[in-house]
């Protein structure tokens, strides 16, 4: 992109420990901004070497999976009948993004959180990674439905394809079929 005087650059940088190099290139053709988006360096001091480096990234994942944690806080406490067993915990599988992501786990935890936090016990019956894909998350729920059936009582996805791919799987396998009016199994997440 510089060899062709590409004016800015932005980059979703896979491996964050190359931030330092792409800046020295950067600043090596001409002083070009560059911003980093997707991944967070959280290293600030690498961004602050540079004052034409800039990072658009999330806040780590608390506030959108805040979100979905409440969603799945507000549905139980409006609907006894999502819990399912009547354990008084939510049976939960936790679809995750790609490990190497820096907002991977903590949306999971911040998801988590929420429920535990408003007094909503949490019985983790599986919690891996999708990678952010649908395909991949279809297959993942899709074992986990072989394996435990309508005994999952919510669904947490990291990203909206993963929630696709999870809520092909429910659908597929004769759950969720009328949507949020469902008793099997409730599939949430972030719009």
């Amino acid at each position: 992109m510089l060899a062709k005087g590409a004016k800015v650059i932005a980059v979703s940088v896979v491996d964050v420990t190359a931030a330092p190099t792409l800046i020295e290139k950067c600043k090596a053709a001409g002083n070009v901004p560059i911003i980093f988006f997707n991944k967070e360096i959280t290293d600030q001091s690498v961004i602050a070497s540079y004052d034409k480096a800039y990072q658009v990234t999330s806040t780590g994942g608390d506030y959108g999976a805040s979100i979905e944690g409440q969603m799945i806080v507000d549905y139980w406490k409006a609907n006894s009948k999502m819990d399912k067993n009547g354990d008084g915990k939510l049976q939960l599988v936790d679809l995750m993004g790609d490990p190497g992501h820096t907002a991977a786990q903590p949306r999971a935890d911040f998801a988590k959180k929420t429920i535990t936090d408003a007094g909503i016990p949490i019985e983790l019956l599986e919690e891996d990674t999708g990678m952010w894909d649908t395909a991949k998350a279809k297959d993942k729920m899709d074992a986990w439905i072989s394996k435990y059936g309508d005994q999952i009582e919510a669904v947490i996805c990291g990203n909206d394809a993963m929630a696709l791919g999870a809520l092909q799987s429910i659908q597929t396998a004769g759950f969720n079929t009328k949507g949020m009016e469902s008793e099997k199994i409730h599939s949430y997440y972030r719009h």
